[in-house]
């Protein structure tokens, strides 16, 4: 998910520690705004470190799949040209 310059800016200000009400004032726009917009990014975020968790677990089985069937599975050196 690609977010605005905008979004970033509330997300970065609520990690230092800001509340709705100061990000608010902060960036100049409504309360309800902010309150919204991290509620929509919150949910959008979660789902996507969930999706990131799902692949490590998905390769990682394959990874033990592949192993457990006497393949190699240490990455081959890059051959370079």
């Amino acid at each position: 998910m690609a977010i605005t310059q905008r979004e970033q800016q509330m997300i970065d200000l609520r990690d230092q520690g800001m509340n709705d009400a100061a990000i608010a004032r902060a960036m100049g726009i409504k309360r309800g705004s902010v309150r919204r917009t991290l509620s929509v990014l919150s949910v959008d975020l979660a789902g996507d470190a969930r999706h990131e968790q799902a692949i490590r677990q998905g390769t990682q089985s394959l990874l033990a799949a592949i192993g457990a069937a006497g393949y190699p599975t240490t990455p081959r050196p890059e051959h370079r040209r």
